[in-house]
């Protein structure tokens, strides 16, 4: 963005603001394209939204670099991210779904990995062609090519089977198994014709609705009568309140420390864009530290550990200001790898601490709050104009604070899922599952928590990971 200053005489001190309120609107567009893609695909399929957002984003971003005054490109900057927020969490559910349960945990830490080597290609990108309408076309013309995706990349199974669209479920399966050189059986095969379907009964009596509710709540089915009850327990319940909003305080400084460290790193001393790949590939060993931490330490450690890490390694990088040019780089590569393991484990101790019944939208909640959030995250490193060490400082005693108080949340590992309110309130009290040393995160929880973009509520309903009161084993 630098870049784009001169050509638009944009140099003066008191304009300094408008580059950052680029990245407001970028995270204000995330925002509004997360409702919004998630509700097109749970209607319309989530290969087809997927293929439309990569698309409009490929056009706005285009639409940037044709863009005539810093109001159009504010505009375009807005547009290009409300695509942007359907592309990644898609394109996640999407390829997680397409291996079988064994594989799932490491596919998802996987497609984690490209997400941070796509971010160090921007970068590279920049660094290399040095003009930024050259660097939106190089970035916004391929995803053109994603269109191609359409006769490729199969719809997601679970979406068809949700829609009880059984026959076009079972062609995609029919083809996978013909690809594994596996046989399916014929009660499998029959499942998927349409006739086989049983509907739902239809209550007759009031007895019978009864009936039919009650089993619905055995199953986990709740409707809104029961979601809204559980939601008003919640506000009647001091210990939640307090517990809610500590993670809504962790989540948003996860996401201001996360996105604010990222842009920060042109700051640094060296070169500016060799320090941004580096911000962005430091964050596959966070990934995996996360992955580690979660079936060792249990969540609050891992939490709090990895937010007190990056807390420590700010705070000496903003000391440090005047020393070494390779320590200070490595002590804010270390930040990030620290913020990037508290972002991901976030995901995975929220949902385990939400009753079932409102799980995947409290998990939405939270992340949507964190893109508030990120909306602070472009101005932060305007401070350093004031003081060169503020950003890092603040973002060092922001990530202590919050990890101070994932201290006081309860320990939800190889504990029972709280199925109702009243379970969640004596999560402090709950009875640790005795499983083998082995036992970890199951495989619907680490699809969660290894997302660190934030992006769980994008997936729609029937797409949320499938939290039981019982534990996987991995």
């Amino acid at each position: 963005m630098n870049m784009i200053f001169p050509q638009w005489q944009l140099t003066c001190k008191e304009n300094v603001w408008k580059l950052a309120f680029v990245g407001t609107m970028h995270f204000a567009g995330l925002v509004v394209g997360t409702a919004i893609s998630g509700y097109l695909a749970d209607r319309f399929g989530r290969k087809n939204i997927f293929i439309l957002c990569s698309v409009f984003m490929a056009i706005t971003g285009i639409a940037q670099g044709l863009a005539w005054d810093y109001n159009s490109f504010l505009v375009f900057a807005f547009l290009n991210a409300v695509g942007t927020s359907g592309v990644y969490p898609l394109a996640f559910i999407i390829g997680v779904e397409m291996v079988g349960p064994s594989m799932r945990e490491m596919s998802s830490i996987v497609l984690n990995y490209f997400y941070a080597v796509g971010e160090a290609l921007v970068g590279a990108t920049a660094w290399l062609l040095q003009d930024w309408q050259l660097i939106q076309y190089a970035l916004s013309v391929p995803p053109l090519f994603f269109i191609a995706y359409y006769w490729f990349v199969p719809e997601s199974v679970r979406w068809l089977l949700a829609r009880n669209e059984r026959e076009k479920a079972g062609v995609i399966i029919k083809r996978a198994a013909a690809i594994n050189r596996r046989e399916l059986s014929l009660q499998l095969l029959a499942s998927f014709k349409t006739e086989n379907c049983v509907p739902p009964p239809t209550p007759t009596k009031a007895t019978d609705g009864d009936a039919d509710s009650e089993k619905m709540r055995e199953n986990g089915v709740g409707g809104k009568n029961e979601i809204w009850r559980a939601v008003c327990d919640i506000f009647k319940s001091k210990t939640l309140l307090i517990r809610y909003a500590i993670m809504l305080y962790i989540w948003a400084i996860n996401a201001v420390v996360f996105y604010g460290l990222s842009l920060n790193s042109t700051n640094l001393s060296g070169n500016k864009y060799l320090n941004f790949v580096l911000v962005c590939l430091i964050e596959i060993p966070g990934y995996t530290l996360a992955w580690i931490c979660l079936r060792k330490l249990g969540r609050r450690c891992a939490l709090s550990g990895s937010l007190f890490l990056c807390a420590a390694t700010c705070i000496a990088g903003g000391y440090i200001t005047k020393g070494s040019t390779g320590a200070i780089v490595t002590l804010f590569l270390i930040g990030k790898l620290g913020i990037t393991s508290s972002f991901a484990v976030v995901y995975t101790y929220t949902a385990e601490m939400i009753p079932t019944l409102i799980r995947s939208g409290g998990v939405g909640v939270m992340s949507t709050f964190a893109r508030f959030g990120a909306m602070l995250a472009p101005f932060v490193p305007l401070l350093g104009t004031y003081y060169e060490a503020l950003p890092l400082l603040l973002f060092g005693a922001a990530s202590f604070s919050a990890g101070l108080l994932g201290l006081l949340l309860p320990e939800t590992f190889r504990k029972k899922l709280p199925d109702t309110v009243a379970e969640a309130k004596q999560m402090n009290k709950a009875t640790p599952i005795k499983k083998p040393a082995a036992a970890a995160v199951s495989e619907e929880q680490v699809v969660v928590s290894i997302n660190a973009d934030g992006d769980a509520a994008n997936s729609g309903d029937e797409m949320q990971p499938s939290y039981t009161a019982r534990h996987v084993e991995p």
